[in-house]
């Protein structure tokens, strides 16, 4: 049926994606997103590779991007939706780094209150709020994803980061603490507290 045949498509093409071979992971997304208009993981996967750092992988094309972000806000409905809002913000990060501070921020906020616990979004909201030198914003963001979601390793990775950065560390000492008391292992952490 098809929703096997997708689930199919998507292991495989994620597979490749991992593992080297980024040009058929692309093609088999491209084939599914052709053949339904309601797929949205397929969306996801081609905006996440489109939008890795890494040009060589899958190289960034502004157009492609967005037309990828429309379609997720069509699947999704525009007034629910929170990945077509994360990916959008993203997309102007990426490929328009004078878009609007105050859309970038509202699209990524949108999110966290639709999912307090969505570490991907409260990531790229406190790295931009720390970019533009807004450290207790960025803080802010950090501290209650890690509420909601304490085992969110990069937020927590982030907010070691940004509290040593700060000489805060009794501080991070504590976040430190309290996170692997909830289970989340910090000696993997790029922080020396």
């Amino acid at each position: 049926d098809a929703t096997t045949r997708a689930d199919s498509l998507l292991a495989r093409a994620t597979f490749q994606l991992k593992h080297g071979d980024v040009e058929a992971g692309l093609k088999l997304l491209e084939e599914l997103r052709g053949s339904s208009a309601t797929e949205p993981r397929c969306r996801v996967l081609l905006l996440e590779a489109r939008l890795d750092a890494d040009e060589a992988r899958a190289p960034f094309d502004a157009a492609q991007v967005q037309k990828l972000v429309d379609e997720l806000k069509t699947i999704e409905s525009a007034a629910e939706g929170i990945r077509w809002r994360f990916y959008q913000a993203r997309a102007w990060l990426r490929g328009d780094p004078n878009h609007d501070e105050n859309e970038i921020t509202t699209l990524l906020t949108e999110c966290l209150q639709r999912d307090p616990a969505f570490s991907s979004a409260a990531e790229a909201l406190g790295l931009f709020h720390e970019e533009k030198g807004r450290a207790a914003q960025a803080e802010d963001v950090y501290r209650r994803v890690l509420a909601a979601n304490p085992r969110a390793v990069r937020v927590a990775d982030r907010l070691l980061n940004l509290l040593q950065k700060q000489a805060r560390f009794a501080e991070a000492s504590q976040v430190a603490d309290l996170l692997s008391s909830a289970g989340r292992d910090v000696t993997s952490s790029r922080v020396d507290i």
